[in-house]
């Protein structure tokens, strides 16, 4: 079975009949001339998957002659409108071609086409083309990061990390004086004469 997934709203079909599903990879190879008249191949860019899937869904079993009720309530009906709301809005679709056939998901609707005709009874044929899209990483923290306020940001932080590093410097320097002050004050005085408070 094929399943088809819309993540924005956790959404999952089961496509009642697929026909054929045809995953396609390529790459574009460019081209320049040389000197001695030929060409050689300079740069290889990767082309965005593509994806056709022939199905049919039904609400009716296939073994069973349905009316020509092509607007009547039912599954069918809802995948039918699930995929136009998905190809209008550009929403990523997720196909699941099940084990041993593939997995693909970020996919966008570039194409979808329902036929109608008095044959399919109460279901109908639909052809899908998806293409692979490849999302870009934000740059909103590296521009943040150019901008004036960032700067003006960073620089107070900057200040403030100083001013912490001297007042732990000071701290240090007083604690190291008060140590040297209180050895000086105690040199000479042996442990009785500390105990009792001083100097004999």
């Amino acid at each position: 079975m094929i399943y088809l997934y819309f993540p924005k709203t956790e959404e999952e079909f089961e496509i009642d009949c697929t026909e054929d599903i045809t995953p396609q990879y390529a790459s574009e190879l460019t081209q320049k001339r040389v000197g001695d008249g030929g060409t050689i191949t300079d740069n290889r860019r990767r082309q965005p998957m593509t994806l056709s899937l022939n199905g049919f869904m039904t609400n009716v079993p296939l073994d069973m002659t349905g009316n020509y009720e092509h607007d009547a309530e039912g599954n069918h009906t809802k995948f039918r409108d699930r995929l136009l709301k998905a190809e209008k809005e550009g929403e990523y679709v997720t196909v699941d071609g099940g084990i041993g056939r593939g997995f693909w998901e970020d996919l966008q609707i570039t194409n979808v086409s329902i036929p109608w005709n008095v044959e399919v009874g109460t279901g109908f044929p639909f052809s899908l083309n998806l293409q692979g899209v490849r999302k870009s990483k934000s740059k909103v923290k590296d521009l943040f990061r150019q901008s004036e306020k960032f700067k003006a940001v960073q620089a107070k932080f900057q200040e403030a990390k100083d001013l912490g590093k001297k007042a732990a410097q000071e701290a240090t320097q007083n604690v190291k004086k008060t140590m040297d002050n209180v050895k000086k004050s105690l040199s000479g005085t042996t442990l009785t004469d500390w105990f009792r408070g001083g100097p004999s």
